[in-house]
């Protein structure tokens, strides 16, 4: 009896423990969510340390963090006090925190969203939002004048669109023609077929000029495929995607013919990454068999 008593007290005491727990993370869940901002006013917001603004809709739904307010030390008042803040989109999957550290005055652009410091406090900041100037109509067509490895200046009709949530630059090269319906040295444009490369990465033109995460292409998708192609007999059409670690480069994937033993015909797919910047060869991977087979 004296057992079975024992045994119901311990039980009590477990669900009165998991129902206390539940309690504590229901009110901290709640306090957290009420902690976040739904709208923001005259373009400002203001968090304290710890909070979240929640995904702004009417800027590109980014959610800010506010993690830290520290005070540096220094010889003449005001003080700056820098604000750590933690940025975020509704549905990207970050690979690596989006983390800044802004004194007052100071801004950053992430997401085509300008994010300016214009106060801080001993416990929270006020932050002023804006939409970049620089946003680019996704559906225009621009022309832009690139030079391709050989320093010969050659005029290319570049389209940047967005389709199924990404990304595409298209790129064709322009030449000039006689018009032979016309004749009198008449000339027309005649475009080359595209070639395009997908991207995730956060893409802006300026001036004549293409960039992602504020970083200069320098080179064009169709040079790193000519590249590719002529460099490690790639077959024509491959897939080309722009990625940003830090450093731009085109991702390149393709398909190669080769003998297996020197004797069967196989396809082999051979992957290189190419300098967007440069336009250098950073690397190649081929399949763990391309050593029995020649190329």
């Amino acid at each position: 009896m004296k057992t079975k008593t024992i045994f119901s007290f311990l039980i009590m005491a477990m669900l009165s423990i998991s129902l206390a727990t539940a309690i504590i993370w229901s009110e901290s869940t709640s306090n957290k969510s009420s902690d976040s901002s739904d709208s923001i006013k005259n373009n400002q917001i203001n968090l304290k340390v710890g909070q979240e603004s929640g995904y702004l809709k009417e800027f590109k739904e980014i959610n800010i963090e506010l993690r830290s307010l520290s005070a540096v030390q220094c010889f003449k008042a005001p003080c700056p006090n820098p604000a750590t803040i933690i940025v975020k989109q509704k549905g990207d999957v970050i690979k690596k925190l989006n983390i800044f550290t802004l004194i007052e005055g100071q801004e950053t652009n992430i997401y085509e969203v300008n994010i300016k410091l214009i106060g801080t406090y001993q416990t929270y900041a006020i932050f002023e939002l804006s939409l970049s100037k620089e946003d680019i109509n996704i559906n225009e067509r621009q022309k832009v004048i690139v030079k391709i490895e050989n320093e010969f200046e050659k005029e290319k009709d570049v389209k940047i669109e967005t389709i199924e949530g990404k990304r595409v630059i298209s790129v064709s090269g322009i030449k000039k023609v006689e018009d032979e319906d016309k004749g009198n040295n008449s000339q027309i444009e005649q475009k080359d077929n595209a070639t395009t490369a997908s991207t995730e990465e956060e893409i802006k033109t300026k001036d004549g000029k293409i960039y992602v995460n504020e970083k200069e292409i320098k080179i064009m998708p169709d040079t790193a495929s000519e590249k590719a192609i002529a460099v490690l007999e790639m077959k024509k059409g491959v897939e080309i995607v722009l990625k940003d670690t830090g450093k731009p480069f085109y991702e390149i994937k393709g398909k190669k013919d080769s003998k297996l033993f020197r004797i069967f015909n196989k396809e082999m797919e051979v992957k290189t990454e190419i300098d967007a910047e440069t336009g250098e060869i950073i690397s190649v991977k081929k399949p763990w068999w391309a050593f029995l087979a020649s190329e």
